[in-house]
């Protein structure tokens, strides 16, 4: 993991990467909590992809509403 509080050039995209993936990681509850109070109709489905998500099946689709 790069160190976070040294700047982060451009040329190193695999370090980039890696920073964002954390910080969504961790977000990742905060992110799911927020687009369920913005969006509750779609509450099920929200929570059906943030669970599919964790469990690394990223191949299913959503049944349309």
């Amino acid at each position: 993991m790069p160190d976070e509080s040294k700047p982060v050039s451009c040329h190193e995209p695999s370090a980039i990467d890696e920073i964002m993936e954390k910080v969504f990681r961790e977000r990742l509850n905060e992110i799911e909590a927020n687009l369920i109070v913005d969006y509750p109709a779609r509450a099920t489905i929200i929570r059906d992809a943030f669970d599919a998500h964790r469990e690394s099946r990223y191949n299913i689709m959503p049944a349309a509403d």
